[in-house]
């Protein structure tokens, strides 16, 4: 990479945004191009692993999140036709003496504030709204990114973390389609208040039944409830976003 000329990095989403913050840890410049005017997430829960909370940690934003995240004694396992109890695993103190870093659960607006906030402290980090970039071209150890507003920018490397949908892979492969996986995950955020038990306990739900699973764990310092159904569907929707 050329050393005078940053890492394009497409989308300010999570990844990118934790791309562009790796970078900057290892002196790296880079320029992140987002097509919307405003940075905000949409989506509800996700689910922080300790390996992820110890690359959050590595990157210096694990502070930022941490205020507001939830984080759960154990994950219990139920029959959903049943309600019975079929397993139960502990996590809290245990999860993080045995593997170095916690297990959190977040709203995924939280982590992307926490993210986009360490980035706009970084010199080495710059980022760009209202740039929808549409097509790239790639010669002399350099790469153009143009905007559907004609605007140029030039980089060493070009990254696409522009989502499900994205620009940057379609033109890298333009013949290639995605395949619907027959899963569709619908999401939910509500109040603890508002919730029974268990929903409402500081754990990590998981309801299994023959088309589909709900998980549930609680957000924003236990004063909300991230839910998502995952079920069987026959028919691809788009702008549901691929199941997990």
């Amino acid at each position: 990479m050329s050393s005078d000329r940053p890492v394009l990095i497409v989308g300010a989403g999570i990844g990118g945004l934790t791309l562009a913050i790796a970078l900057a840890r290892h002196g790296i410049p880079s320029r992140v191009l987002e097509r919307r005017q405003e940075l905000t997430e949409a989506g509800a829960g996700i689910q922080l692993g300790p390996n992820a909370v110890g690359v959050l940690t590595r990157l210096g934003v694990a502070h930022r999140l941490e205020p507001v995240v939830g984080k759960p004694t154990c994950l219990r396992v139920y029959d959903g036709t049943s309600d019975k109890l079929l397993a139960e695993l502990p996590l809290g103190e245990w999860i993080a003496e045995r593997h170095g870093s916690p297990y959190w659960v977040a709203h995924r607006a939280d982590l992307h504030a926490a993210l986009l906030e360490t980035a706009r402290t970084l010199p080495l980090v710059e980022l760009s709204t209202g740039c929808c970039v549409e097509r790239f071209a790639a010669n002399d150890g350099s790469v153009q990114a143009q905007t559907d507003h004609g605007d140029i920018y030039e980089g060493s490397v070009l990254v696409g973390a522009d989502g499900l949908w994205s620009a940057i892979r379609r033109q890298l492969w333009p013949a290639w389609e995605l395949r619907y996986s027959g899963k569709t995950a619908a999401r939910a955020v509500i109040e603890s208040a508002n919730a029974p038990a268990p929903f409402n306990e500081n754990a990590t739900g998981v309801w299994l039944a023959p088309s589909g699973h709900v998980v549930h764990y609680p957000v924003r310092g236990g004063r909300e409830i991230a839910l998502v159904v995952i079920s069987t569907e026959g028919l691809a929707r788009r702008g549901l976003g691929p199941a997990g």
